[in-house]
């Protein structure tokens, strides 16, 4: 039904990658609460799984919303910037 939707209207479907895989979506956006809520601090483990659903062609988007928003973004950039 999610795919069928966002097919027929062109829409990015929006996910947390550690739980769920996109369906749909040249764009890639990923918005990340934390597995077990807002209070979670992503492992480094976890970072290593986000970047690989993380094309190398295209865009991909990527939002921590959760407590420990800023350092999850930092240690992500420095994961991924060359």
């Amino acid at each position: 039904m999610v795919k069928g939707l966002c097919e027929e209207l062109d829409l990015v479907h929006v996910v947390d990658p550690l739980k769920e895989e996109p369906v749909h979506g040249a764009i890639r956006y990923f918005r990340l609460h934390g597995r077990t809520g807002y209070r979670y601090l992503h492992t480094d483990e976890d970072l290593q799984l986000l970047k690989s659903f993380c094309r190398p062609e295209g865009m991909t988007y990527v939002l921590f919303n959760n407590f420990f928003m800023a350092e999850d973004a930092s240690r992500f950039l420095d994961l991924i910037q060359p």
